[in-house]
């Protein structure tokens, strides 16, 4: 595209504008699949709690709407706002910021919950002491539920874990009603976040 607007430099005026105009729309075509995609990538990495990637894919597809946001208010056209774009992509960041302020909290809380799962599940623990570690667990998933609900959402896929986790200890505890609501609900997430068919 930069080539063939070099080459209609040199070309008459309305030649030029023309060639302009089409190599613009060309520009722009291309422009928003490459926001596009990039911010799919951005929604990839922070799931992966890669934040960093995250951050610099949401900053290039930034970058992308607000060039075409300046163009747009220069050339009054009318359409596609690219200014809603620029705004989502900087709700996003902020987001994004969040869940990688308290990544480590979070990932502390679910390591522990893990440990105690396997502590519960490898033992032949019954009576007070199971009750007692299911309590343990079920508190710090809760917690774990309240960080992830308030920075990640409540249809984001770690959501979905944490309550299939927290399902397995209420199943320990005899709660089958609440362990079943639980599981059903991290289904629902993961058919929402993942898709219906995602293994």
């Amino acid at each position: 595209i930069s080539i063939h607007m070099e080459n209609a430099a040199s070309k008459p005026k309305f030649i030029k504008t023309a060639t302009y105009i089409v190599l613009h729309e060309e520009w722009t075509e291309v422009a928003w699949y490459i926001a596009t995609t990039r911010t799919m990538m951005a929604i990839l990495y922070e799931r992966q709690s890669d934040h960093n990637k995250a951050l610099s894919c949401c900053a290039e597809a930034q970058a992308v709407y607000e060039r075409q946001a300046k163009f747009d208010h220069r050339h009054r056209v009318i359409g596609v706002n690219a200014d809603d774009y620029v705004k989502r992509m900087e709700q996003m960041i902020t987001k994004i910021e969040e869940s990688k302020a308290t990544y480590s909290k979070r990932k502390a809380l679910y390591d522990e919950a893990l440990r105690l799962c396997d502590v519960i599940c490898s033992s032949n623990m019954e009576g007070s002491s199971l009750n007692c570690k299911c309590d343990e667990a079920k508190r710090t998933l809760e917690e774990l539920l309240a960080l992830q609900n308030a920075h990640l959402g409540v249809s984001h896929p770690q959501v979905a874990d944490t309550k299939a986790l927290l399902s397995k200890f209420l199943v320990k505890k005899r709660c089958f009603i609440e362990a079943e609501n639980n599981m059903l609900e991290s289904i629902s997430i993961s058919e929402l976040s993942l898709g219906k068919y995602h293994p």
